[in-house]
């Protein structure tokens, strides 16, 4: 999947967007609330690879591909966020 041709234009603001939308409505996307992570390493128990779902929350890769993972399933216990 791919952003849409007004995000591509400005990343960095659809990114901000995103991060500001995702606190304000505790979505839980990434691998800190998943099922599959092992905590003691960060990685995915599936071998999916992370690395896009760790660090800057962000909805879009400067590639212009989208941060998603195929592979989410919520987890028992969900991270408090600020």
């Amino acid at each position: 999947m791919r952003a849409t041709p007004d995000d591509l234009e400005n990343v960095d603001l659809a990114n901000k967007r995103f991060s500001e939308e995702s606190r304000r409505y505790a979505f839980h996307y990434r691998c800190e609330s998943c099922a599959h992570v092992q905590p003691s390493s960060s990685s995915c128990s599936l071998g999916y690879p992370n690395h896009f779902l760790v660090g800057p929350v962000r909805a879009i890769e400067a590639d212009g591909n989208l941060s998603f993972c195929k592979y989410f399933e919520l987890g028992e216990t969900v991270p408090e966020r600020p």
